[in-house]
């Protein structure tokens, strides 16, 4: 098994697994599988991209439209919002709140 990545949260650590990546929801008991594309879009959050510039990277590599990228990018995070697992904590930081 890997190391963790970032956490989405502090009580939300991350695996990377064959198909994406697997979220551990401590507080609501769940594990949150997210496919390969998903956790794509988490590593590119994490580095501080913007839902814009993600989806251009992902519609370049994939050579799908924009327009369909960038709809279904906004739609995951806002599905990471509504989990409560967005924004993320990146490695190294520590939350100050």
């Amino acid at each position: 098994m890997s190391e963790p990545s970032p956490c989405p949260s502090k009580s939300s650590p991350t695996v990377q697994s064959s198909d994406g990546r697997i979220v551990l929801d401590v507080e609501n008991g769940r594990l949150i599988s997210i496919n390969r594309t998903g956790s794509q879009i988490l590593t590119y959050l994490d580095q501080g991209w913007d839902e814009l510039r993600i989806a251009a990277e992902i519609s370049q590599q994939s050579g799908a439209p924009i327009q369909a990228v960038l709809s279904d990018t906004l739609a995951f995070v806002q599905s990471l919002k509504d989990l409560r697992l967005f924004p993320r904590v990146p490695s190294g930081e520590k939350n100050h709140g």
